[in-house]
This record gives structure tokens, C-alpha cells and sequence, in this order.
């Protein structure tokens, strides 16, 4: 029952023969495809490693900034960094 990648487009049937136990021939059935899953992978892709992109300079640069301008400046020199 291994069907070629050709076979699996969207919106094709493909049919498939198996022997079933509550029957006294083979049965066939019929498999519709919705969508192809290799369409749906790749925006995922792309979101995901477009997040990670933008994640590090955020993280990296505009947080310290952002605590540095809310954070009083004497509130950070009181407390002592733990260690």
C-alpha cells in the first residue's frame, strides 16, 4: 500500500485493496487528499525561524535597554547582584 508522492497530490483519490476479517473478499477503499502536507510545512518553516531571527536582537539588545531606561538607577546599585 505505498504510494508514490505523484499519487498524493491534492484532491486526487487513490485506492488501495486490503484483506479485512469481517469480510470474505478483499475490501477496497478509497482515499481522498485533501491537502498535501509539504505545502503546509514550509510557511511553518519560515515563521519559525523568522521568530528566532527576531527573538535575539530583542532579547539581546532592546531589553537591557528597556530595564536600564524603567529601572531606577539608585534601585540598581542597592541590590547587590547574587552570586
Amino acid at each position: 500500500m505505498d504510494f508514490t508522492a505523484a499519487e498524493l497530490r491534492s484532491g486526487r483519490d487513490a485506492y488501495f485493496v486490503q484483506h479485512d476479517s469481517r469480510s470474505s473478499n478483499d475490501v477496497v477503499y478509497r482515499m481522498c487528499v485533501l491537502e498535501s502536507s509539504a505545502g503546509m510545512q514550509q510557511p511553518l518553516a519560515i515563521a519559525i525561524i523568522s521568530g528566532l531571527m527576531a527573538q535575539f536582537p530583542l532579547v539581546l539588545l532592546a531589553m537591557p535597554v528597556l530595564i536600564g531606561l524603567t529601572v531606577p538607577k539608585a534601585k540598581r546599585q542597592a541590590d547587590p547582584a547574587p552570586g
